[in-house]
């Protein structure tokens, strides 16, 4: 009777272990929110001008509009957004493509926009906004999870959608854009060569009205 009351409790004991250990394993692999970096959407030759976040639940316009006005002006509004909600896939205005885990990949802008806008990336149950200063149509970057949500590993969370908010806040003037208008200034050579050519029409008129 010792002896099977003995297995039962070694029995017992192991079940609880495992119980325990289940657990612990699956509180350090939980997601967990992330601070987000400029880096997490870039490009060879761009990044975001600022980011905000990882926020608890989904991104809603109104959130995203308060960071506008806390981050350019006070009076900032979005006017427009746009929503895939997916991990990949391609709305009007932009396309995503991503890895098998659904946590790194390629955002391209498929029209021009001539505001600020934010991007937002959710993933697990958080998300973070990533801001920038207009974009050109075929602009494409690469995208990361990272600085929104991340399990006991450090491996980010799959996007669970992306979303693009525009706000009234008109871009800031590129130098490409502000260049100033090329006169045409001719070579010396050429003034020269005007400068005789109107010497010679002046004597011909003289020569004529004597």
């Amino acid at each position: 009777m010792k002896k099977v009351l003995s297995t039962v409790l070694a029995a017992s004991l192991m079940s609880v272990g495992f119980v325990a250990a289940s657990a612990t394993d699956a509180f350090a692999n939980g997601q967990t929110g992330q601070s987000c970096d400029v880096d997490n959407i870039f490009s060879s030759a761009l990044t975001a001008d600022d980011c905000k976040g990882s926020f608890g639940g989904n991104d809603k316009k109104r959130d995203v509009e308060a960071l506008f006005q806390d981050l350019y002006d006070e009076n900032a509004s979005v006017t427009f957004s746009n929503k895939l909600d997916a991990s990949s896939g391609s709305t009007d205005w932009f396309k995503i493509t991503n890895n098998s885990a659904e946590n790194e990949g390629q955002i391209e802008f498929l029209k021009d926009i001539d505001y600020k806008f934010s991007f937002v990336l959710k993933a697990a149950n958080t998300w973070s906004s990533y801001f920038f200063d207009g974009i050109e149509e075929g602009t494409i970057f690469d995208f990361t999870t990272a600085g929104v949500s991340q399990n006991g590993n450090g491996v980010a969370a799959g996007l669970s959608h992306a979303t693009l908010y525009v706000s009234d806040i008109e871009r800031a003037i590129r130098e490409d854009d502000d260049k100033p208008v090329k006169v045409y200034v001719p070579e010396p050579s050429a003034i020269v060569g005007l400068a005789f050519l109107g010497g010679g029409m002046f004597l011909s008129r003289r020569r004529k009205s004597s």
